[in-house]
C-alpha cells in the first residue's frame, strides 16, 4: 500500500462536511478516520504480523465510524452544546442510536479479496463492529430492521454518496467498492458465518484481537498525543540481597550461575528455582538485559494474588529511582496508579491523558495480576482487550505459573507462543514447580548442585495428621508463646470457626485472623505487628500463602495440592532465624476438596500422608504432575471444548469459559470499610465521582472482600443507596460497625 494520504496541515486546511465527534471538537469525519487508520497500522506494523495484516489495521480505522453517517450523529454532532439535549431526544425518536455496526455493513461492501484476505476481512468486520462493546461473531449483533434503524440507513445512503466523494482523493480509497456498496448498503443487514481453519483458529483468535486492540488504542488516543515507551529503567536490585542472611551466599550463588550459564534468546523461557532463592532479583535483573539488548518497550509482572503485587510493588519502591515512579503503572480490579502517585497520594490531573495510558497499558513497566493477563488474553470486552497491543515487543514476567487451571495452560501455552511470535515478545513463566502441561518449554539453564545445596540448607520437616484436634497441636493454655505460629485453612468459614475456636475464652492472648474479609490496612498494620512482635497464633486463609515477607516458627496447614504446600513452606523459618528445625503439620479437617480440583487434592493427600521433609516434597513433584496430567479426564474434556471454540470465532463463549471456570473464585464483591480516621462523607464524594479506578487509589486500603451477596436482605439496607446504584459499596455511616467486625472484618458475615 502507498502512503495513505496528505499531510494534516494540508487536511486542516480542507473544508469537509461530516464530522466525527460534537462540532466543538472541529474534528471532521475523514480527519478523524485518516487519523486513527495510519495509527492502527503504525502499531501493527511494528510487530511480527504481515503486510496483509498492517493493512487490515489501516482499514479497520479508516472504515470503523462510517456508521456515523446516521443522520443521528450528524444532526447531533453539528448542534450547538446548550441545545444538544433536546434535540438529542427528538433524534432519538426518529433515528436508531448506533453506529458500530452501520460501519461494520458499509465496510463489508467496501472490501474485497484484492485488497484483503477473507480472514483479515472477517477481523476488520468484527473488529468495527465491536468498538464500542465487544468482539462477537457479526451474525450475533443486533440488525433485526426496525423502523428506526431503517430511517438511519436511508438517511445514511445518502450522506454516503457525498463522503465517498470526499475520500476518493486518497489513495488508500482507490481499491474499495464505491459501486458495490451503493448498490447493495440498502438491503437488509447480513453477514456470513465465518469459521476458523482448526489448524489456524488460535492464529484467527490472535489476529482479529490485534487489530481489534490496535483499532481501540488509536481511536481511544486520538485525542491526545502519546508515545509507546522504551524501557529504560534503572533497577538497583543489590538492595534487595538480605545481607547478613544465613541464605544470602547461596543466593547470589545461584543467581550469579544463571546469568552465567545462559544466553537468554528463547522466546518463552520457564524459570525453576526453589521459594525464596531470589527469583525477583533474577527477572529484574533478566529485564534490565534484555531491554538492551532487544529494544523492550515494556516489562510486565504478573502474579496470581494481590498480595505478590503488593510485595513486588514495594520491592520496586525500594530499587527504582524516584523520578522513574511516574513510568510503573499498578493496575488490579479495584484501581491503577503509579508508583509516583502512591507516594503522592493524589489524583492524576489529566483525566482522559491519564485514563488511556492506565487503560492502554502504555507505561514502561506495569504491575498486575495473573488474573488481569487472562481477562486481556480472553475477554472479548472492548476496555479489556485495548492493552493487548501493548504486550508488543515486551516482557512478560508470570509468577507461580503453576497457579493457573491446569485445563486452561495448554491454550494459554500455545496463545503465548502466537504472541511471542507476532508480537515479538519474550515470555518469563516463574515457579519452584512446574505443571506437566508445561513441558517442551525451554528451561532457563539453573545449576541444581547448588539448588539441592540450598534445599537441604532449608529442609522443613512435614509431619501428616488425619484425626484434626486443633487443641492438642496448639501450646498448651497460658504458654508463654515466644514465636509466631500460622494456623491456615482452605476456606474462610473453616478459618472463622478455627479462629473463635481457638480465641474462646482468651487463653491465648495474640490470636488473630487475616483473610480477604479482612480490610487491608488492617491486614498491613497486622503484619507488621506479628513481624516486630512475636508471640502470636494467625488463623488464615491461602492469603499469606505466598507474596508477605514474614516468617513463622511452625506452620499448621489443611491438606491442599503440592503446589500450595510448596508455597506456604516458604513462610516458614524463611531465613533460617530459627535454630530449631523447622516443622509444618499438614493436617485434615474433612474431606471436603473445595476449592481445589479433587484429582490434585487426592493425590497430594496421599503424598503429604508418606513423606518426612520438604526435600522428599520436591522428589516427588515430577511424578505427581506426570501422574495429574495423565488421569485428568476432565480437564482434557474441558480442554477440548475450549479449543473448539476457537474454531467457531464465538468470542463470548470464549470469555464466559474463562470467566466462569477460572476467574469466578476470589472475585468477591469489594467493600470499602472506613477507620475512625477516614472522613466518611469525603469518601463518599470521592467515590461518587470516582470513573472507572480514578480516585480510587487513596482509599485502597480501606478496601476487604465480602463473603455473600450484598443484596442479601440482612445486608442490603446497610450500605449507602446512591452508591449502590454505582456498583460501589459503602457502609452507611451509622452503620459501619454493623457490617465490619473489629476480629473477623466482613467474614462474620459467614453462614453456617
Amino acid at each position: 500500500m502507498k502512503k495513505q494520504y496528505a499531510s494534516f496541515n494540508t487536511l486542516m486546511g480542507t473544508k469537509y462536511r461530516f464530522l466525527s465527534h460534537p462540532v466543538e471538537e472541529n474534528t471532521s469525519l475523514v480527519e478523524h478516520s485518516l487519523k486513527v487508520a495510519e495509527k492502527a497500522k503504525e502499531l501493527i506494523s511494528s510487530t511480527n504480523f504481515d503486510k496483509n495484516v498492517c493493512d487490515a489495521a489501516f482499514y479497520a480505522g479508516f472504515l470503523h465510524d462510517l456508521g456515523k453517517l446516521n443522520p443521528f450523529y450528524q444532526n447531533l454532532f453539528s448542534t450547538p452544546c446548550d441545545k444538544r439535549s433536546d434535540v438529542e431526544k427528538e433524534l432519538g425518536a426518529k433515528y436508531a442510536r448506533m453506529h458500530s455496526i452501520l460501519s461494520a455493513w458499509a465496510a463489508s461492501k467496501l472490501l474485497s479479496n484484492r485488497i484483503l484476505t477473507e480472514q483479515n476481512i472477517n477481523a476488520v468486520l468484527v473488529a468495527i463492529a465491536a468498538h464500542h462493546s465487544g468482539l462477537k461473531k457479526l451474525e450475533q449483533f443486533d440488525t433485526e430492521e426496525q423502523q428506526h434503524l431503517k430511517e438511519s440507513k436511508e438517511g445514511m445512503f445518502k450522506n454516503l454518496e457525498e463522503y465517498f466523494s470526499e475520500i476518493k482523493v486518497y489513495p488508500c480509497a482507490s481499491e474499495l467498492d464505491f459501486d458495490k456498496c451503493m448498490k447493495k448498503f440498502n438491503r437488509p443487514i447480513y453477514f456470513d458465518r465465518y469459521t476458523a481453519e482448526k489448524e489456524n483458529a488460535l492464529e484467527d483468535y490472535l489476529t482479529v484481537s490485534c487489530i481489534f486492540s490496535a483499532l481501540l488504542q488509536s481511536d481511544k488516543g486520538s485525542f491526545n498525543p502519546w508515545k509507546t515507551p522504551k524501557f529504560d529503567l534503572v533497577l538497583s536490585t543489590e538492595k534487595l540481597v538480605r545481607k547478613g542472611s544465613k541464605l544470602s551466599d547461596l543466593r547470589t550463588a545461584f543467581q550469579t550461575s544463571v546469568f552465567s550459564g545462559n544466553d537468554f534468546k528463547g522466546r518463552i523461557l520457564i524459570l525453576k528455582a526453589p521459594t525464596g532463592i531470589g527469583k525477583t532479583k533474577i527477572f529484574l535483573d533478566l529485564a534490565v538485559l534484555l531491554a538492551k539488548r532487544e529494544n523492550l518497550e515494556r516489562v510486565f509482572y504478573f502474579s496470581p494474588l494481590l498480595a505478590l503485587t503488593e510485595d513486588f510493588e514495594n520491592k520496586l519502591d525500594s530499587i527504582i529511582d524516584k523520578s522513574a515512579k511516574k513510568d510503573v503503572l499498578v493496575y488490579n480490579h479495584l484501581f491503577s496508579r503509579t508508583l509516583a502517585e502512591k507516594d503522592e497520594e493524589k489524583e492524576a490531573t489529566d483525566y482522559l491523558t491519564w485514563n488511556f495510558e492506565a487503560e492502554s497499558f502504555n507505561k514502561k513497566m506495569i504491575v498486575t495480576t495473573t488474573q488481569r493477563l487472562l481477562i486481556t488474553l480472553y475477554s472479548n470486552k472492548a476496555y479489556d482487550k485495548i492493552k493487548l497491543l501493548s504486550f508488543k515487543n515486551s516482557l512478560l514476567i508470570v509468577d507461580e505459573v503453576q497457579t493457573i487451571p491446569k485445563f486452561l495452560l495448554p491454550n494459554l501455552l500455545s496463545m503465548l507462543k502466537k504472541i511471542s511470535e507476532r508480537l515479538n515478545s519474550k515470555i518469563l513463566l516463574v515457579s519452584a514447580t512446574i505443571p506437566d502441561q508445561l513441558k517442551g518449554v525451554q528451561y532457563i539453564n539453573i545449576n541444581e548442585k547448588i539448588a539441592k545445596e540450598y534445599l537441604k540448607k532449608t529442609r522443613k520437616e512435614i509431619s501428616f495428621k488425619n484425626n484434626f484436634n486443633v487443641r492438642e497441636i496448639l501450646p498448651k493454655p497460658d504458654t508463654n508463646i515466644l514465636v509466631n505460629i500460622l494456623v491456615m485453612v482452605n476456606t474462610r468459614r473453616k478459618a472463622c470457626e478455627l479462629y473463635k475456636l481457638i480465641s474462646n475464652g482468651s487463653t491465648y492472648p495474640n490470636v488473630v485472623y487475616i483473610s480477604s474479609g479482612i480490610r487491608k490496612s488492617d491486614r498491613t498494620r497486622i503484619i507488621n505487628h506479628i513481624k516486630n512482635e512475636p508471640g502470636n497464633i494467625v488463623v488464615s486463609t491461602q492469603v499469606l500463602e505466598a507474596g508477605v515477607d514474614i516468617s513463622f516458627s511452625k506452620i499448621y496447614r489443611e491438606v491442599a495440592p503440592l503446589d500450595n504446600i510448596v508455597q506456604v513452606l516458604g513462610r516458614l523459618n524463611r531465613e533460617m532465624e530459627n535454630k530449631e528445625s523447622s516443622r509444618m503439620l499438614v493436617f485434615k479437617i474433612d474431606a471436603n476438596n473445595r476449592p481445589y480440583s479433587e484429582l490434585e487434592f487426592r493425590a497430594s493427600e496421599k503424598i503429604l500422608s508418606d513423606i518426612k521433609d520438604s526435600c522428599e516434597l520436591y522428589e516427588k513433584l515430577p511424578d505427581y504432575y506426570k501422574d495429574v496430567l495423565e488421569r485428568n479426564e476432565e480437564n482434557k474434556e474441558k480442554a477440548d471444548c475450549f479449543e473448539s471454540l476457537f474454531q467457531n470465532c464465538d468470542y463470548e463463549k470464549i470469555w464466559n469459559t474463562v470467566n466462569k471456570d477460572v476467574l469466578s473464585e476470589g472475585w468477591e464483591d469489594t467493600v470499602f470499610i472506613p477507620d475512625k480516621s477516614t472522613p466518611w462523607k469525603e469518601l463518599k464524594r470521592d467515590l461518587l465521582r470516582s470513573r472507572r479506578k480514578l480516585n480510587l487509589q487513596k482509599w485502597g486500603g480501606l478496601t476487604a472482600n465480602l463473603p455473600i451477596s450484598p443484596f442479601e436482605q440482612k445486608i442490603r439496607n446497610l450500605f449507602d443507596d446512591e452508591l449502590f446504584e454505582k456498583d460501589i459499596l459503602l457502609p452507611k455511616e451509622d452503620c459501619i460497625d454493623k457490617i465490619y467486625d473489629k476480629n473477623l472484618g466482613l467474614d462474620k458475615w459467614i453462614q453456617k
